[in-house]
């Protein structure tokens, strides 16, 4: 049965009770689905943990007769609880032993696929073929191929919780040409970084970064300041750590200030402004022309919208046109829970940045799939 691509939104009005919409692929053909219906854990069921980059965290076990499973911090309760669910109390708890897990956590229907996730056009569940393995260059192209904008080439983690090991593999490489793909593998391409760069630019916008790049480099990806226009000794750096910095390029050498993933970079005008830029994960990013103040809501509406999928609604950044930084929870603005007005200037910046973990929404939008997939398989 076919689907249509499906793409959800925020729009600037209250929140609705409804959860996310997500699209996945899984099996003979692709599911389109409600998260309302999301399957929830029963005594009996078998599951997967994964924690990416961290395969001694990994495990499968059954849900036992109490409802509860027994992990490396002590039993948890299953019974009654989504993959997602289970998947955040178990993260949450993680925190105390490695930093800023990612977890997945897989209803075992089948013994014998592999899954896809990531940066890849079909992330899902896959079938092998009889003599039970895969090359891991056909594993990618089954899965609809790489994005090709910000797929990182130098990252793809197998995971193989049989064997309780994961190894990081270079597409330029030629041995990577020999990896095979078994039952229960998880192949998981990683996304590149990204860094946004607005003001007076040529192009601004968010740029996908394959590895730290310094000032003067992501000047010159947004095709450098706007000449006569733009105020170099001004320029703001905003660390997604929550740190800024203000240079002056004619004193300073740009090239001594490192981006990192999540950055922000804003170079100011040097006279006056009528600009306000919306950057980040909105579906429509960049600068647009106003002529008086605006909300937050108007804002996100001139941007297109956020993506809910993989948007931080409660840590948005407004940066103002005089370099200050207030960080805005747009839940509730969206939900009128906003008593005093907050308005954006012309010259002022809305970034909203990425979930913090960065691979999250895509692990939980498949395991989403895969958990209705085993409610109709039961039914």
């Amino acid at each position: 049965m076919a689907c249509p691509m499906m793409k959800t939104i925020r729009t600037p009005r209250p929140r609705s009770h409804l959860k996310y919409l997500f699209l996945g692929w899984i099996l003979l053909g692709c599911i389109a689905w409600h998260a309302e219906a999301t399957y929830q854990f029963r005594v009996g069921d078998r599951l997967q943990i994964l924690v990416m980059e961290h395969p001694d965290y990994s495990a499968t076990m059954e849900v036992e007769p109490d409802g509860h499973i027994t992990y490396y911090f002590g039993e948890v309760t299953a019974a009654g609880r989504s993959p997602e669910q289970l998947a955040e109390v178990i993260r949450e708890q993680l925190t105390s032993y490695i930093s800023q897990p990612v977890v997945a956590v897989i209803p075992r229907i089948r013994n014998d696929g592999f899954f896809v996730l990531g940066a890849v056009g079909q992330p899902g569940d896959y079938p092998l073929p009889a003599d039970g393995e895969i090359s891991l260059i056909q594993a990618l192209a089954i899965s609809g191929g790489l994005q090709a904008e910000s797929a990182n080439t130098s990252r793809i983690e197998i995971l193989r919780p049989k064997e309780g090991e994961s190894k990081i593999y270079d597409l330029s490489t030629p041995q990577v040409r020999e990896v095979t793909i078994h039952a229960g593998d998880v192949v998981w391409v990683q996304r590149l970084g990204q860094i946004h760069v607005s003001g007076q630019v040529q192009t601004p916008g968010s740029f996908f970064i394959r590895q730290p790049v310094n000032v003067a480099r992501a000047l010159a990806l947004a095709g450098g300041p706007l000449y006569d226009i733009a105020d170099t000794s001004k320029i703001s750096i905003y660390g997604a750590d929550g740190s800024d910095v203000i240079l002056d390029s004619q004193k300073e050498n740009p090239n001594k200030y490192i981006l990192k993933n999540g950055d922000v970079v804003y170079v100011p005008h040097a006279y006056q402004e009528t600009k306000l830029f919306v950057l980040g994960y909105v579906h429509n990013p960049g600068s647009h022309e106003v002529k008086r103040p605006v909300t937050p809501l108007e804002a996100v509406a001139l941007g297109g919208g956020v993506i809910e999928a993989v948007a931080d609604l409660k840590n948005a950044r407004l940066i103002r046109a005089n370099g200050t930084v207030e960080t805005l929870n747009l839940l509730d603005f969206f939900e009128g829970q906003m008593t005093e007005p907050t308005l954006l200037y012309p010259g002022d910046t809305l970034q909203v940045p990425r979930k913090r973990q960065i691979n999250w929404s895509l692990v939980l939008s498949l395991l989403s799939v895969v958990s209705v997939t085993v409610s109709i398989l039961r039914r």
